[in-house]
């Protein structure tokens, strides 16, 4: 482990990082039938547009990133380059899904980041996931975080999600800093709320965790009932009394991630995990 003692908060769900995480060190052992080193190491990283290398998918600003290396069995060109693909697996029959990768790759994307590899036959690899930065986006549980555009006084934020935690939290945080929020439970619940604010923006903060509504197909079902409607999917959960004090450093990743989501889904920059 090489761990930076002062790496910041990142904007991402804690229990996916560490199944990531899971995941590549599974991967990693799997490459290794001989032995070998894994070392997981974390640094912080500022990207610029003319720097950007392995970087290149993301957005200027700064991130931490996150790496596992191996000394296991690498990886050819072919392999490498659909490594991230779902289903795709190197192992036997039977010894693995193939969605390990394609897991922490959502996972990166979910967050506003990315991962990348680095293989090569009998040298190793290398994935690092790349996660924005989220201290000091939050100052005060109330304090609406520092953005250089207002959320819209006639927005309509509606979080959809079956956790009903998730939802209070979410409908309270919106609530909050001075936006109209409602909540979800399902699909047509969703629906059936879009209708009723059809003269007015309407944000649906769509749980990723919920696999039917997750997906453009629901996206494009809510659009041809409001054409307004924005989208947006992203993690959604409550803290375990069901609010979001924004005072805990996951708390304050989560608040800031959310902000974010709906302030992309309005300014037309989507994160890459929305339809």
């Amino acid at each position: 482990m090489n761990l930076v003692a002062t790496t910041p908060t990142v904007r991402a769900h804690a229990e996916q990082i560490e199944q990531a995480l899971l995941n590549l060190v599974t991967n990693a052992v799997h490459a290794m039938p001989q032995g070998g080193s894994i070392v997981i190491s974390t640094n912080d990283v500022e990207v610029r547009l003319d720097e950007r290398r392995e970087t290149s998918e993301l957005a200027e600003g700064r991130y931490v990133a996150i790496r596992v290396a191996d000394t296991g069995v690498g990886m050819d060109e072919k392999t490498r380059a659909r490594a991230f693909d779902p289903f795709f697996t190197t192992k036997v029959a039977g010894s693995g899904s193939g969605l390990g990768l394609a897991m922490v790759q959502g996972m990166a994307h979910r967050a506003g980041g990315h991962a990348a590899l680095e293989s090569e036959p009998g040298r190793g690899t290398t994935v690092t996931i790349f996660l924005p930065r989220a201290s000091g986006y939050f100052r005060t549980p109330s304090e609406r975080p520092p953005v250089s555009d207002p959320l819209p006084a006639e927005l309509v934020v509606v979080a959809v999600s079956d956790d009903a935690k998730a939802r209070a939290a979410v409908r309270d945080y919106f609530r909050l800093i001075g936006c109209h929020a409602s909540e979800a439970a399902g699909g047509f619940e969703a629906l059936d709320v879009l209708k009723a604010n059809r003269d007015k923006l309407v944000v649906l903060l769509v749980d990723a965790a919920l696999p039917n509504l997750a997906r453009p197909e629901f996206a494009s079902a809510a659009r041809a009932s409001v054409p307004s409607v924005r989208v947006a999917i992203t993690p959604l959960f409550g803290a375990p009394d069901g609010e979001l004090d924004g005072e805990s450093a996951a708390s304050r990743s989560h608040l800031a991630g959310l902000y974010d989501a709906v302030v992309r889904a309005l300014t037309g920059t989507p994160s890459r995990s929305q339809p």
